[in-house]
């Protein structure tokens, strides 16, 4: 029976029976997780950050984990990534981001890929559903034997959209890697930990291409990764090389691909034009893709439209922009009034996080324009009090001040920046269906609950108000967001909509 690649990938986690999965609520990878949790394969962390530390710190004592997040979350957890490469650790861990190319469900579209570049990590790019058992067990050996995070690539069209078949259940995975030498590691400066990673990584054999012959009278050849790679191999009889693992990038195998005729090479991977600059690397004859038009510039790619206009030998029809005028996930109907009575006082330009308040930005007259991705929406507002010296609005939801709004509400509170800071309290993160946080009714008896009120009051905010969501409406909210802006210090509201 066919199955989503975010079935596909669940069953791979389970069956390799590893000490640790953790994961960020976060579309592709939520079913995944969803999946996981409910079988006792994985618990949820509220932060990107904490959850890749977590995995680390298992990875220490030689233990094999693995961690769940959308591309958006990477971004969260960039710090702690970059430095792990460079001091390394032990067991493995595989970081699965699920890029989404065309942003259908994040506010950015990003490409996992760079950050594993920018962090020297290596990333294996799962060529669809049916490369994730290979494609997870090459990163898991990959990360034990460099001792360092492996990225898998993963997106939103593999994991939501096409159905695979199913592969085989996976055999357990390696024995748990050494643990944590510090010898090599933390009493080895800055450049030796660099040289010496440097120095492994260049020590990896390549093993990262697949090629298929293909048709000689094809009128160009293909190099591709990902997803579209997968297409492709469907799609067009050409000549084709399949690149698994974008890095360490496999320069050799590359190049002996592409130099051995003068055809024309027509590169298709989601995301930035990585694999398209290898090629131009080592071959010096025409290369399609992206900068020659022949490739979509963003979103994900109709790789059967992409092979008839090469087949013809014409560059891609671009579409043109859309711009949305609204988000068909968001919802800020709970918020009642608040915009409304915040224009009425004169207090925009608000500060929004991601979440269901997002639909805020698509509100007449734009009141809400200041939306820099989840948690995000408090230290904004506090840039903008400090610019105009009058009180600022930020609106988040409960999951986001979980999640990161936290920390510029402590921000806030250090400095008394005048920020009004309301959050809509529903008691689960709402936006990506449903999942529990720390302010959550527990789960099991291990779990406390860690109150929203108490919370802020404990970051140093001084004035707290509460309605009820049924109660925010104009008569209410308006004279009570005016003697907020009055107090000229840090507040917060809770608009509260649970049951």
């Amino acid at each position: 029976m066919p199955k989503l690649g975010q079935e596909i990938l669940a069953d791979v986690l389970r069956d390799q029976e590893l000490d640790l999965v953790v994961g960020v609520a976060g579309r592709p990878c939520t079913t995944t997780m969803e999946l996981l949790v409910e079988s006792g394969d994985a618990v949820w962390a509220n932060h990107e950050a904490v959850a890749v530390q977590m995995a680390l710190g298992a990875a220490a004592l030689g233990r094999r984990t693995a961690v769940l997040m959308k591309q958006v979350g990477l971004n969260a957890a960039v710090d702690v990534l970059a430095c792990a490469a460079l001091h390394r650790s032990g067991g493995s861990v595989v970081v699965i981001s699920g890029d989404d190319p065309g942003g259908v469900y994040s506010q950015t579209e990003g490409d996992s890929r760079l950050h594993a570049l920018s962090c020297e990590l290596p990333c294996q790019d799962a060529a669809g559903g049916e490369d994730l058992p290979a494609c997870f067990a090459d990163a898991q050996a990959l990360s034990a034997a460099l001792r360092v995070p492996a990225i898998m690539r993963v997106t939103t069209q593999m994991m939501m959209e096409r159905r695979a078949e199913p592969a085989p259940a996976a055999e357990a995975g390696p024995p748990a890697a050494p643990a944590f030498d510090p010898q090599p590691t933390w009493r080895t400066d800055a450049l030796g930990t660099r040289i010496n990673l440097h120095r492994d990584v260049a020590n990896l054999a390549d093993a990262a291409t697949v090629e298929r012959p293909g048709a000689e009278d094809a009128r160009f050849r293909l190099v591709a990764t990902g997803e579209p790679g997968r297409i492709a191999l469907e799609a067009s009889d050409a000549p084709l090389l399949l690149v698994r693992r974008m890095l360490p990038a496999p320069l050799a195998e590359i190049a002996a691909f592409v130099e051995r005729d003068d055809r024309p090479v027509l590169v298709l991977e989601d995301g930035t034009e990585l694999a398209e600059g290898l090629v131009r690397q080592v071959f010096r004859g025409q290369v399609w893709g992206r900068r020659t038009g022949h490739v979509n510039t963003a979103g994900p790619l109709d790789v059967p439209a992409i092979l008839a206009a090469a087949a013809a030998g014409e560059p891609l029809a671009e579409p043109e922009v859309a711009f949305a005028d609204h988000d068909h996930i968001a919802d800020i109907k709970p918020f009642g009034s608040l915009f409304e009575d915040a224009v009425a006082l004169g207090i925009p330009p608000i500060a929004i996080d991601a979440g269901h308040v997002w639909g805020a930005g698509f509100l007449d007259g734009f009141p809400a324009p200041l939306g820099y991705g989840l948690g995000s929406a408090i230290g904004v507002a506090a840039g903008v009090a400090l610019a105009t010296n009058r009180p600022a609005l930020a609106a988040t939801g409960d999951f986001s001040m979980y999640h990161a709004c936290i920390l510029g509400l402590l921000q806030v509170a250090r400095e008394q920046i005048p920020v009004i800071t309301v959050i809509l309290d529903n008691g689960r993160a709402d936006y990506t269906g449903g999942q529990p946080h720390p302010g959550a009714p527990p789960e099991h008896d291990r779990q406390s609950v860690v109150e929203l009120e108490e919370l802020v009051r404990g970051a140093g905010i001084r004035v707290v108000e509460t309605v009820d969501s049924d109660d925010a409406r104009t008569d209410v909210l308006r004279p009570l967001l005016g003697r907020l802006a009055s107090l000229g210090e840090p507040s917060v509201l809770i608009v509260r909509d649970r049951p």
